[in-house]
């Protein structure tokens, strides 16, 4: 591996920023897989901060008022939202975006950056990705209503075409403009 890398010349700069992107990518998909495969982290966090709660209200309310305001007669109840007329769906823990809202916070936090611009950055990058996923919650519920035979298709295909194409875009956005690695340059003695 070495005289591979003497060969292409990568400077030791380089290698770091590479191992520095290889494990905030790690961290971040441990982090996402824990709050959301692991039933005793995923507990932990359901119960510790009724986060879950908070985002279905948020998710059921965002989606019944822009249902609503498209003409779309609805109904609520709790974590459950129909097009009156249609099976309805419901909002369970892994429709609510914690694996791709923790993917992208601790990628971004890990990486190069000023905290400064982080304070902003993740926060907003938390509500877009909370506003696109409402925007697949009205696509699958709109699609049932379309057409209810279609729904899981639409339902594995709309989240990942939608979601992770977004998150890739901001991690992006973020090491080509906030994410640079701070260059010093060498004083010079008078």
């Amino acid at each position: 591996m070495q005289k591979f890398l003497k060969k292409i010349n990568i400077s030791n700069n380089l290698k770091k920023e590479i191992a520095r992107y290889v494990i905030s990518f790690f961290f971040a998909w441990l982090v996402s897989a824990l709050i959301s495969d692991f039933p005793y982290f995923k507990k932990l966090l359901i119960q510790s901060i009724n986060l879950d709660t908070a985002f279905t209200k948020l998710m059921t309310g965002l989606s019944k008022n822009i249902l609503n305001t498209f003409g779309f007669e609805t109904f609520t109840e709790g974590n459950f939202i129909q097009i009156i007329g249609t099976p309805g769906v419901i909002f369970r823990y892994g429709c609510l975006g914690f694996r791709e809202l923790a993917f992208f916070v601790v990628f971004v936090a890990l990486q190069y950056g000023s905290l400064k611009h982080k304070a902003w950055y993740i926060p907003c990058g938390i509500v877009l990705l909370i506003v696109l996923n409402t925007i697949r919650a009205l696509i699958i519920i709109i699609g049932q209503y379309r057409d209810p035979s279609q729904f899981q298709i639409i339902h594995d295909v709309v989240s990942p075409i939608l979601m992770y194409p977004a998150i890739l875009f901001l991690w992006l956005f973020w090491l080509n403009t906030y994410g640079k690695v701070q260059k010093t340059t060498p004083k010079t003695l008078k």
